[in-house]
């Protein structure tokens, strides 16, 4: 399952929008993730979600937290380097937690 099936997404801008252009063609699962969607009927707006990136006991860490939806994901970066493609590879793969909020 992508992410994109779990916040049922829209696009909330233009693929081709410059403001986002680059983190769209570098990172989409992520930038669809962050930027927020139009509801079915295009005029309700939901915003994105909020990344955190953190270390804990030597390991980076990263948590996506969407507030509409209720729902934190967990991960963490395979090495202890900072590379924004692993958090995207494992939004898109799934390889991540899930807690949902009361």
């Amino acid at each position: 399952m992508s992410i994109l099936d779990r916040f049922k997404y829209v696009a909330k801008v233009k693929p081709d929008d410059e403001r986002w252009g680059k983190l769209r063609a570098d990172f989409p699962v992520l930038a669809d993730a962050l930027l927020g969607w139009l509801d079915e009927d295009g005029k309700s707006v939901h915003p994105g979600g909020t990344l955190m990136i953190f270390r804990d006991d030597g390991t980076l860490k990263w948590t996506f937290h969407h507030k509409a939806s209720q729902t934190t994901l967990f991960g963490s970066f395979p090495d202890t380097v900072l590379a924004l493609e692993d958090v995207e590879s494992a939004m898109a793969e799934g390889r991540y937690e899930t807690k949902k909020g009361r």
